[in-house]
């Protein structure tokens, strides 16, 4: 069975979405956090045959909170360790290595538009022959990643919150002799004009992300409201 961990963090104003709440304020970015914590949950009640573990940064009660009645008894909740993200994201592997042969894959809460389809797509091409899948994000990062067996030393040395992340990442991956395949790349929301991108998006198609969508249609967005 393929393993998915699910790296987020408590939903506290001041604490999520940094980079957002200076354009929104913190209020209204935790408040934003919140809606992607629930979309990222509903996402996941459609998978099949993939065992979810929420990796969390901070007290877990508020993340199931904010996913509702789409939580799920089956998730592992875990508590991040401390550490920088390479070892925290080691450590995660690791530990879902230990109880499964793999695959293994890792999402952030960042894309609460990445529906079921896909999250599910971060798997199958492992069922063709590859063994390593990236599924980069419009600012250099990833979105997500997989892959079939453990890879000694993928997460040292990546330089983190860099627009070089998925470009090293992916030279680590080949470097190591992993067939790799590449998805097309998507956007996370980190800032005001990905936010714009994102409510343009949602305008369109309010199912990619419906609790988000509602939280924007909805004009909650105000520091302090």
């Amino acid at each position: 069975m393929n393993t998915l961990l699910v790296f987020a963090k408590e939903p506290v104003p001041g604490r999520v979405k940094t980079r957002l709440a200076a354009d929104i304020g913190d209020a209204a970015a935790c408040r934003l956090y919140r809606a992607f914590l629930g979309d990222v949950a509903e996402h996941l009640t459609g998978l099949t045959a993939v065992a979810v573990t929420w990796w969390v940064d901070g007290a877990p009660g508020p993340v199931i909170a904010a996913a509702g009645s789409r939580w799920s008894p089956r998730w592992r909740v875990v508590p991040q360790p401390p550490g920088t993200l390479g070892e925290r994201l080691e450590a995660a592997f690791g530990d879902a290595f230990a109880r499964s042969p793999g695959p293994v894959g890792v999402i952030g809460s960042d894309c609460p538009h990445c529906d079921t389809g896909q999250l599910q797509a971060l798997f199958a091409p492992l069922s063709d022959g590859a063994d390593a899948v990236l599924l980069p994000a419009a600012d250099g990062g990833y979105a997500g990643l997989a892959v079939r067996t453990p890879v000694p030393d993928l997460f040292h040395g990546i330089p983190w919150s860099s627009a070089a992340v998925a470009a090293a990442t992916l030279g680590r991956l080949r470097g190591s002799g992993r067939r790799v395949s590449v998805l097309p790349p998507m956007f996370d929301v980190d800032t005001a004009a990905e936010l714009a991108q994102l409510a343009r998006l949602l305008r369109e198609h309010p199912e990619r992300a419906p609790h988000t969508s509602r939280v924007l249609a909805e004009g909650q967005l105000v520091e302090g409201g």
